[in-house]
């Protein structure tokens, strides 16, 4: 948009009759309509709708100087802003989000359809009818509304509080709307987040009371329930098959309305939720829930149990009784059942172009009770999503057994057989049924060396600075992703990990120098004390509640009766093996929590605690 004017355009944004306009109309749908109207005819006069012709990717007179003199420039431009930084090398790093297929090519039975319109159409069905063959709860079978489901019955009987959705005023919605991500595709009306953003001052307040007429009649604008869906492969970007694919729906930009009534659910549920409900939540992660987990399994097996898990579209109706058995009152079901009815979507293939994974695990020193237990947890959990119309995958499901036994673990599902296997993928981290995670740290290995592949086919065309930021956007984090997890893995695989990073530090830095010297040059340490900070990070945001309320069970702060010294210091706890013991996070973070100095336990911000670490550490 090179010639256009903000400041015209949110002049005559300001000039708008919009609150007068849409307070003239009774129906919310009615309001959103003349808002939009008149917002689109300003916004062609400043920013009109240009079709233009796509070049193609042939470029012959791009010769390897040109290539070089243009990442050399734009390096020289990078130093300052690592949007532009993150959007020119992403695309060539090795990663699922990496470069797209220009073409979508699907298989239907013997036929390969290449033909656009076609599989925006095959894509569109699947995605509708996807969840038909779920044989849904039945109002005949639980009574209206689902008021003898037992899942109502048990809400009902534990829940006292309620909640009424409550208006939103207009300071609230400008900040929603300056907080918009600029970067994210228009939806159905064409409008983009940038534009939006840029008017944020105009709109709010006509918007905000398009808001409170929608909450007043319980009735969500129809115009906001159009999905764009864009079909995203589940695994590599050459499937062919639909099934393969899950939908990603962009929705229109306007549609901030969605987060003031998911901030009042959220503050809602807070208190009524399962503390160990992960997906989601503020302070929950992949991180947090994996190394709960983890050293659940691993204290049962220091105590000398069997370890043993399985891993693995609620029907409107039944979602809004049991909301309603939560505690929302009658006009907010109401409100809630509307906006999941009359919804429209359509598929968009482009031309040119932690949440759903389940564990059930138990423990126990008789191998036999262990068995018929979780073999009835998995009954149970089967009939669950059957009563609640969900749908669970069978052929997804594995066994992990930790631990030594002769007892055949062999489960089974609907009278499908549950796989018994040695490890399973789990929230990105492999986890193998002896907790060695030597399969994860050659995976965590497979996968810097394509990052770093990627840094040597670039280090004549790009400055020192750039490798360096590429190492510590790329590189890093996968050797430090869920590292409290697998920290505690074998001798051998922790010198592998840091002679690789040495091999890292030497082609980012170009340099022959030791591994020390290297540290020294970047300004950092050793991978395995880089895991201990994270491992003093953790601990950290679990006393000082800003992680999740579970991992406190892993950690015991010691009481005293008087003001003596060692302020905040945890009890250690008593182990009987050095595997599972001696070697979990629980044991190893409580020792070096406790040789911290006062000061730095109780650092006031998270921020000086990071840093107070990294200078004793260093």
């Amino acid at each position: 948009m090179k010639n256009f004017d903000v400041d015209k355009f949110c002049d005559d944004l300001n000039y708008a009759p919009f609150v007068t306009v849409t307070n003239s109309f009774e129906d919310v749908n009615d309001k959103l309509f003349a808002f939009e109207s008149m917002y689109t005819s300003i916004l062609d006069e400043h920013a009109p709708m240009k079709t233009v012709r796509v070049r193609g990717n042939q470029v012959p007179f791009m010769s390897d100087e040109a290539i070089k003199t243009y990442f050399r420039k734009r390096s020289d431009e990078m130093n300052q802003d690592p949007r532009q930084f993150w959007n020119t090398y992403r695309p060539f790093l090795h990663s699922r989000r990496g470069l797209k297929s220009n073409d979508v090519i699907l298989k239907e039975g013997a036929e390969i359809i290449t033909d656009k319109s076609r599989i925006a159409n095959i894509f569109n069905d699947y995605f509708v009818n996807i969840a038909n063959h779920i044989e849904a709860p039945s109002e005949e079978v639980y009574g209206r509304d689902f008021a003898d489901h037992p899942s109502v019955m048990a809400i009902s009987g534990s829940v006292s509080s309620s909640l009424s959705f409550s208006p939103t005023n207009s300071t609230c919605v400008k900040q929603l709307l300056l907080d918009i991500n600029i970067r994210k595709s228009p939806g159905y009306d064409n409008i983009t987040p940038r534009l939006l953003k840029l008017s944020a001052e105009c709109v709010a307040e006509p918007l905000c009371a398009i808001f409170n007429a929608a909450i007043d009649q319980s009735m969500y604008p129809a115009a906001w329930k159009k999905g764009q869906i864009t079909p995203i492969p589940k695994g590599s970007d050459s499937e062919i098959d639909k099934t393969l694919f899950r939908p990603v729906t962009v929705l229109p930009a306007m549609n901030i309305f969605e987060k003031i009534l998911a901030s009042q659910l959220t503050l809602y549920f807070q208190g009524v939720l399962s503390d160990f409900l992960s997906a989601y939540r503020k302070h929950h992660s992949c991180h947090t829930t994996l190394l709960r987990l983890v050293e659940d399994w691993k204290k049962s097996l220091d105590d000398g149990k069997l370890v043993a898990m399985a891993f693995d579209s609620l029907p409107h109706s039944l979602l809004i009784s049991k909301l309603r058995a939560y505690g929302l009152d009658n006009s907010s079901c109401a409100f809630l059942q509307n906006y999941l009815t009359g919804r429209f979507q359509r598929v968009k293939v482009s031309l040119n172009a932690y949440a759903d994974d389940q564990q059930l695990y138990d423990a126990d020193s008789d191998h036999e009770a262990l068995y018929a237990r979780l073999d009835h947890e998995l009954r149970e959990a089967s009939q669950w999503f059957r009563m609640n119309g969900l749908m669970a995958n069978p052929s997804k499901f594995q066994a992990l057994v930790l631990g030594s036994t002769e007892q055949d673990f062999s489960f089974n599902n609907d009278g499908q057989q549950i796989q018994r296997c040695d490890d399973v993928d789990l929230l990105g981290v492999n986890i193998d049924s002896k907790l060695s995670f030597d399969k994860h740290i050659s995976s965590i290995c497979s996968n810097v060396n394509k990052q770093l592949s990627v840094v040597k086919r670039f280090k004549h065309l790009i400055g020192d600075h750039i490798k360096r930021r590429l190492y510590n956007a790329f590189i890093l984090p996968v050797f430090n992703y869920c590292s409290d997890v697998w920290h505690f893995c074998s001798k051998r695989s922790k010198d592998k990990l840091e002679q690789l990073n040495k091999q890292a530090l030497r082609t980012v830095l170009n340099s022959n120098s030791d591994y020390e010297t290297l540290l020294r040059i970047i300004g950092s340490v050793n991978l395995e004390s880089s895991r201990v900070q994270n491992m003093l990070i953790t601990t950290y945001k679990t006393l000082y509640g800003i992680a999740p309320p579970y991992l406190k069970l892993l950690l015991k702060e010691r009481k005293v009766a008087y003001n003596l010294r060692g302020t905040l210091k945890l009890n250690l706890p008593r182990v009987t093996t050095t595997t599972y013991g001696l070697h979990s996070f629980r044991y190893a973070a409580t020792q070096v929590w406790n040789m911290l100095p006062d000061d730095i336990r109780t650092s006031e911000s998270l921020i000086a605690f990071k840093r107070a670490i990294q200078d004793i550490t260093a």
